[in-house]
């Protein structure tokens, strides 16, 4: 049975994570809300997949030892022969954070049984962002926002209850001086059966100031989301 006043403690707890965040810091700290390693194409066998989670590797070209450790960051039974790292190199790519897609430096590796490059962002750049496992093991999260032009209007969206078993019509807000979440409150079109699914949904919420350089989390478990802003309105351009 869901409880509005269980959510709003959980959202506490959750904004509380973020009372070490530098909000006032310039320029602002990076917040991350992806992953800091990306396979494009795939891998060449199920092997290959398996040794990559687990993180096994063996280099033989000149690989910095930090981008190798960066790699090996996951956890797992390795199922075969580690990978060879055949070689790396300086790049940009696009990775997710609080604020929409950014360019960021980036290292493009190339591994054997891997198709095509692996992106891993620059470890000197992950060190100093926030991320999804850079506050107390806080994983990520499907929510997003849109901001709107007045910086106070927040619409979620979010993994619920199908329209025609759930309406949305509010929202519950909480905000600090560093971090601001959003609870759906539903409410319950039906009694009894339901299908066992979930759908994307949104609900609008106002704050009570600009959202400026704060975090948007999940109250759920207080990981960073992705906020994207409300486009600029077009000039008018008045014809003489």
């Amino acid at each position: 049975m869901w409880d509005l006043d269980e959510e709003v403690e959980r959202a506490r707890r959750a904004l509380e994570h973020w009372n070490d965040y530098p909000v006032r810091a310039d320029p602002r700290r990076l917040v991350l809300t992806g992953q800091t390693i990306l396979v494009g194409a795939g891998f060449a066998s199920n092997e290959a997949k398996q040794a990559f989670l687990a993180g096994e590797f063996a280099s033989a070209a000149l690989v910095p030892d930090e981008v190798l450790r960066a790699l090996s960051r996951h956890h797992g039974k390795l199922a075969g022969d580690a990978l060879r790292v055949t070689g790396a190199e300086r790049t940009d790519a696009t990775f997710d954070t609080d604020r929409g897609p950014r360019e960021l430096p980036a290292w493009r590796v190339y591994v054997d049984g891997v198709d095509g490059p692996v992106l891993v962002l620059d470890p000197e750049i992950a060190r100093d962002a926030v991320g999804p496992d850079g506050i107390d093991g806080i994983t990520g999260t499907d929510m997003r926002a849109r901001l709107g032009a007045d910086e106070r209007t927040l619409t979620l969206e979010f993994l619920g209850s199908p329209p025609q078993y759930t309406d949305y019509p509010g929202a519950v807000v909480l905000e600090s001086s560093i971090a601001v979440t959003v609870i759906p409150v539903p409410v319950e079109l039906i009694e009894g059966d339901r299908l066992l699914y979930g759908q994307q949904r949104d609900v609008t919420a106002h704050l009570d100031a600009p959202l400026g350089a704060r975090v948007a989390i999940d109250y759920r478990s207080g990981g960073p989301i992705t906020v994207d802003t409300a486009p600029a309105p077009p000039l008018a351009i008045g014809l003489k």
